[in-house]
C-alpha cells in the first residue's frame, strides 16, 4: 500500500521539536539553580542568595516560561511534550480521574470550574470575590501532574442577566465591563504559578437559543432565534471584544477559546439550520481578532452499530459528524480570511437509551423536561457490551482522525461515568471501561511519534506515524466490515486496540477492529 505524498513536515511535528527546544532549556536553567541552591545552602546562604548570583528574580523570565526553582523542587511538577492531541474532561475533579487523566498520559484536561454567579453573586464596589468557591485543589492537582487545564467560564449572576431568570444565557451590555474584569482577576489569580491555566473557554455550546435548554443548562445559551441571520452571534463577539483585552493584559501568552460550538446542522446546506450560523456571526463581526482558537464537539451515537459516524444525515455529505463539522468550519474561516487553530473540546461515543436515529440534540433537553423519551434503542436501555467494545473502537477512531486532521487537542467527554448518553471511560463504581484501556495504550503506542499521512487503502483507513525507530500503521474497518490483509514484509509487531499481540497467520491478518502495525523504519 503506497503512501500518500507528505509535501512538508506535520505541524505537529514541528511544534514537538521547538517544544523539546523549549524544555531543554528550561531543564538547563534548572539543573544549574539546582547547584547553585545546594552549593549556597552548604556555605550558610540560601535559595535566594543562589538565584541572585545569577542576578534573577524568583520569577526571572526565560523565553516564555518562568522559572520558580523551590517550587519546582518541592512540588514534583512532571512537565508534559506538547502539543499533544488526547485529553478529556472532568465534571467532579475528583483527584481519583485526575491521577487516571496523568496515568493515561493525557495532555487536556478540560474542566468547567469557574462559575461567574457563584463567585461574583453580588456586584459591589470594588467587587468581591468568592474564591472559596473554586476548586482549587483540583486545578493544584491537574498542575502538578503536568495536564494543561482548560478552563470552562460560564454561568451569568442574576446582576449581570440579559434575559432575566437564564443563568446560561448573554449577559447585559451594561455588565460586560464587570465581566471582562471579572475574567482579569480570574486570570491573574490562576494563570500563574501554582495553577498555570492558560487555556480559558468562554462558556459552553453558546449557539442554542435560551427557548431551548433550562435556564441553568450546562451548555448554551447565547443563541437568539430571532436574529435570522446570525442567530446571535454577533452579540457573543461583542462580548468577546471585551473580554480578550482584559486577559491579554494580564497574560499576553494566554490562550482564549469560543464555547465550545454545538453546530446542530450545517446552514450550508439547509437553510433552516439557524444555529449554524452562529459562527460566522463571530467572524462576521470581526470577532476573530478576539480569540485564539475555535472549539467545538461532535458527538455520534450508537444504535447496534458505528455507522452513523461518518453517515450522520446532517453531515455526512463534508465526511460525517466530526470531519464534517471540521470541514464546515474551516470553510467558513476561509469565507472570512481567517485561520484559527480547531479542538474539539468534546467528543465520544454515546449510548443514548430512548433516542430515535434521526434525533435532534436540542430535542433531548425538551424530551427530558417533559418526563422521559420513549425507548427506541434497545442496545442502551442498559448498554450492551458490544457497546463498550465499539466506544474502544472510537478511542482510536477519533484521536487518530484529529490527530490527522490537524488539530490542536480532543477532549473526551467525560473521565467519569456513566456521563451523558453513557459515553464516560469509567464506571459510575470508578472502574475503567475498556475504552479507557484503549485510550491508555494509544497514547503509551504514539508518544514521542509523528503523523506522517493517510495510507491509501480501498476498504480501511490506515494512517501512519513515525517514531525513533520504527513506523506505525494505525488501521481499522471503517464499516465494521472485516478485511485480510497482507501485512507488510518488514514488520515487527502487531497489537490490538488494548496493546494485546497478535500474530498473524500466513502473513495474513484480518482487520475490523483498530490494531496496530510496527515496522521497522
Amino acid at each position: 500500500m503506497p503512501l500518500i505524498p507528505v509535501s512538508k513536515l506535520s505541524l505537529r511535528g514541528h511544534l514537538r521539536r521547538n517544544k523539546y527546544k523549549k524544555l531543554f532549556l528550561q531543564l538547563f536553567s534548572i539543573v544549574i539553580l539546582s547547584f547553585l541552591f545546594f552549593f549556597s545552602f552548604l556555605v550558610g546562604g540560601n535559595s535566594v542568595g543562589a538565584i541572585e548570583i545569577l542576578g534573577l528574580d524568583a520569577g526571572h523570565e526565560l523565553g516564555e516560561y518562568k522559572n520558580y526553582l523551590p517550587l519546582v523542587l518541592l512540588t514534583g511538577i512532571k512537565p508534559k511534550i506538547e502539543p499533544s492531541i488526547f485529553g478529556a474532561e472532568t465534571h467532579s475533579g475528583d483527584e481519583y480521574y485526575i491521577h487516571k487523566a496523568d496515568e493515561a498520559n493525557l495532555f487536556w484536561l478540560r474542566y468547567g470550574v469557574f462559575d461567574w454567579n457563584e463567585i461574583e453573586p453580588e456586584r459591589t464596589n470594588p467587587p468581591t470575590y468568592l474564591w472559596e468557591s473554586v476548586d482549587e485543589d483540583a486545578l493544584l492537582e491537574a498542575s502538578q501532574r503536568g495536564l494543561t487545564v482548560i478552563a470552562i467560564i460560564k454561568y451569568t449572576p442574576d446582576w449581570a442577566q440579559k434575559i432575566p431568570g437564564v443563568a446560561c444565557g448573554p449577559i447585559a451590555e451594561h455588565a460586560l465591563d464587570e465581566f471582562a474584569e471579572f475574567v482579569g482577576a480570574l486570570v491573574e489569580r490562576y494563570g500563574v504559578q501554582p495553577y498555570n491555566i492558560k487555556y480559558w473557554e468562554i462558556g459552553n455550546e453558546p449557539d442554542v437559543d435560551p427557548s431551548l435548554v433550562p435556564p441553568d443548562s450546562e451548555f448554551g445559551c447565547w443563541g437568539d432565534v430571532n436574529d435570522v441571520r446570525f442567530y446571535g452571534g454577533r452579540y457573543y463577539a461583542q462580548m468577546l471584544k471585551q473580554v480578550y483585552p482584559a486577559i491579554k493584559a494580564v497574560k499576553p501568552e494566554a490562550q482564549v477559546l469560543l464555547g465550545g460550538l454545538l453546530l446542530d446542522c450545517d446552514p450550508t446546506k439547509d437553510d433552516a439550520c439557524l444555529p449554524g450560523n452562529f459562527f460566522e456571526g463571530i467572524l462576521a463581526s470581526r470577532g476573530a481578532y478576539s480569540f485564539d482558537i475555535v472549539s467545538f464537539h461532535a458527538w455520534p451515537s450508537y444504535y447496534g452499530t458505528m455507522y452513523w459516524e461518518e453517515h450522520d444525515p446532517k453531515w455526512e455529505k463534508r465526511g460525517g459528524i466530526v470531519l464534517g463539522k471540521i470541514d464546515f468550519l474551516r470553510e467558513i474561516m476561509r469565507k472570512y480570511e481567517v485561520d484559527k487553530p480547531i479542538i474539539q473540546t468534546e467528543g465520544a461515543l454515546g449510548c443514548p437509551s430512548g433516542l430515535p436515529l434521526d434525533y435532534n440534540p436540542l430535542q433531548v433537553v425538551l424530551g427530558f423536561q417533559g418526563g422521559k423519551l420513549p425507548n427506541y434503542n434497545p442496545y442502551c436501555n442498559p448498554p450492551v457490551d458490544a457497546y463498550y467494545e465499539a466506544q474502544a473502537d472510537y478511542v482510536v477512531w477519533l484521536y487518530v482522525r484529529n490527530w490527522a486532521q490537524g488539530l490542536l487537542g480532543t477532549s473526551w467527554y467525560t473521565l467519569e461515568g456513566p456521563s451523558w448518553f453513557n459515553a464516560g471511560l469509567f464506571n459510575k463504581d470508578k472502574t475503567p471501561r475498556p475504552a479507557y484501556y484503549a485510550l491508555k495504550f494509544l497514547t503509551e503506542e504514539l508518544s514521542s511519534s509523528d503523523y506522517v499521512g493517510e495510507v491509501p487503502d480501498p476498504n480501511l483507513r490506515v494512517y501512519e506515524f513515525i517514531a525513533s525507530e520504527k513506523r506505525i500503521w494505525v488501521l481499522w474497518s471503517p464499516d465494521e466490515h472485516e478485511y485480510q490483509i497482507t501485512i507488510p514484509e518488514n514488520t515487527q509487531n502487531i497489537y490490538d486496540k488494548y496493546g494485546d499481540t497478535i500474530n498473524a497467520q500466513g502473513g495474513q491478518i484480518t482487520v475490523k477492529s483498530p490494531i496496530y502495525i510496527e515496522m521497522t523504519k
